[in-house]
């Protein structure tokens, strides 16, 4: 009687169960094996991957099945695309003698483009760059041929972006330009707390963080601050054409050049905390828990 009468207390009198929700709509690939760095192209997300020993993957930028490009690489760390090559560097437990990678971004053969490297800034991110002919960490050419060349020299790791107009770095108190084609040093912004953060750019302006967000427009001219007392997770910080995007708290927010800013999607326990994050001009990618996300801007 007692068990029968249970069973009628529990199936008969409970509220009906809600439906069961999908994951998350946000996941494009679950249980990521355990994914570091992430970087896009222009048809896939790639990241690197650490449980099997450390290997390159990717997907499509809309989620489907994992291409697995390269095993064996314990020692990758940062990661790069210009949308034919997926780069990443080689960075040994002792902190030098690395050397910097490159190849197919459907996979292939393992091209070494710069080797006795030092100074690998693993624990920082944006310390790997490329364009449309350039590799950044130090300069080189992307097919290896043409020798390093320093660019600038600096008080701290400069946090690294590109786009079709040329390099932008941070480096301490300062934001920095280099046309593409040229070896000029413009400085873009100067200011007298510590950039301690990544950069982010959009269609006319680089983003930088000095105890509050800022910007300053590529062509020169004064800054503005937009946010103040943020303090974005490190490497939680990425631009496309029109918006900059960071975690706040529980949210992933976006800032665009006229200084509107909007809460872009409320995370939970699945989507936080945000460890990284890579943007193109449709949507936006962060890894969390082990997963690979993506919301649509």
């Amino acid at each position: 009687m007692r068990r029968s009468a249970a069973l009628v207390v529990l199936v008969g009198c409970a509220e009906p169960a809600p439906p069961v929700a999908p994951m998350d709509e946000h996941v494009i690939v679950r249980d990521a094996c355990a994914p570091a760095e992430l970087a896009t192209g222009d048809r896939e997300v790639f990241w690197i991957a650490r449980c099997d020993g450390g290997s390159i993957r990717s997907v499509a930028l809309g989620g489907g099945a994992i291409s697995v490009l390269a095993t064996g690489e314990a020692e990758a760390a940062m990661l790069a695309s210009d949308g034919e090559y997926v780069y990443w560097m080689r960075v040994p437990s002792v902190g030098y003698g690395g050397s910097i990678v490159r190849m197919p971004r459907d996979g292939g053969a393992i091209a070494v483009l710069a080797t006795g490297q030092s100074e690998m800034f693993t624990t920082l991110p944006q310390q790997l760059a490329v364009d449309a002919t350039q590799v950044y960490r130090s300069r080189f050419s992307k097919d290896g041929s043409s020798p390093q060349a320093t660019i600038a020299i600096g008080d701290s790791a400069p946090f690294l972006a590109v786009d079709g107009s040329g390099l932008y770095w941070a480096n301490g108190h300062s934001v920095h330009h280099r046309p593409a084609g040229t070896s000029l040093d413009e400085t873009l912004a100067e200011t007298g707390r510590i950039i301690g953060q990544p950069i982010a750019l959009t269609r006319s302006a680089v983003w930088f963080w000095n105890g509050g967000l800022a910007h300053a427009p590529k062509d020169g001219g004064p800054g503005s601050q937009i946010v103040l007392e943020e303090t974005p997770l490190l490497g939680a910080f990425a631009g496309s054409a029109d918006v900059v995007i960071w975690q706040r708290s529980g949210e992933l927010m976006q800032a665009d050049e006229a200084g509107e800013v909007s809460t872009l999607l409320t995370l939970t326990n699945l989507t936080a905390p945000v460890e990284r994050l890579a943007a193109d001009d449709e949507r936006v990618y962060w890894i969390a828990n082990g997963s690979v996300m993506s919301v649509p801007l």
